[in-house]
Parts: structure tokens; sequence; C-alpha cells
């Protein structure tokens, strides 16, 4: 039982090792058509436990999301005055297969609503077919920060 238990804890940990890398090869890529605007990755602190994606714009907005979904852990450092906040969390799924990776942020411009608007294109991953993968519970998140906009943002989001 011992040798099982190492055996699946080791595996958790290379499929959260490997969600990581894959956050760093994805990052900056341009996927919605806009000008790419670069992004650095918070957190991928499992947590929430609903499908969500948000926007945060100010410290009281990321306080409260901190504390509802991460309590007892202190919340990344975010100056507000100079960045915005991008959080995709997939929810509750039933194995390690499954993760969220904000795959890019861009700039599409004014659009024909005379808005400007930023896309976000956050990528939904499967469990890839004939892999195992130990049956437990897990909430991906992916948490980004970029300089602060103001433009509305949209998401598109892609099963992987």
């Amino acid at each position: 039982m011992k040798r099982y238990f190492w055996a699946v804890l080791a595996n958790l940990l290379g499929v959260w090792a490997l969600a990581g890398c894959q956050v760093a090869v994805t990052n900056g890529n341009s996927g919605g058509g806009g000008s790419p605007i670069p992004f650095t990755t918070l957190t991928t602190v499992p947590t929430v436990t609903n499908h969500r994606l948000e926007v945060i714009r100010d410290i009281t907005t990321w306080q409260q999301l901190w504390t509802t979904y991460a309590p007892g852990l202190t919340p990344p450092t975010v100056d507000f005055t100079q960045q915005t906040v991008i959080a995709a969390f997939r929810g509750d799924s039933p194995n390690p297969g499954y993760n969220i990776v904000i795959e890019s942020v861009d700039d599409l411009g004014t659009t024909s609503t005379g808005r400007s608007q930023l896309q976000v294109t956050v990528g939904l991953i499967q469990p890839q077919q004939g892999q195992v993968y130990a049956q437990v519970i897990t909430d991906p998140a992916h948490v980004v920060v970029i300089n602060r906009v103001s433009q509305e943002v949209t998401f598109v989001e892609a099963v992987r």
C-alpha cells in the first residue's frame, strides 16, 4: 500500500510540474489575432471549485476573491495602479489530467461598437488518451497579471 501511495503522489507531482511548464511555453503567444500583451503567472494554486473567468482591477475585489477561495493563504502582491489580474478557474475536475491555461491576451483594438477590447484565450486541457491518472478531485487554476488596462475583456475558451 505504501508503494502505491508514493507512486500516485509522484504521478500527481509530475502532472503539476508539467502543467507549470506548459504555462511557461504558452505565455505571451498570440491566439486572438490581435497584438499580444505579455503576462506573468501569479499562481496556479487550485482553490476555486466552480468554473470562473475573472478580471480583477482593484485591491478590494482581489482580497475578496482570495479570502473566499484561499482562506489562510496570503495573496500575491499586486499593484493595481499599474496592473490588472486575469484569473481562470476550471472548477472541480475528476483527475489531474484536466487543467486550465491562459494561453494568450490580445489587444483587438477598437471594435465595430467603438469600444477598445482585449481577448483572453483560455485552454481547457483534457486528459491524454491512454494515460492513467489518480482519481482525485482537482481544481485547476491559472492567475496572471498584465499591465493595467481599462478595456473591455472577453474570454474565448478552447478545448485542448
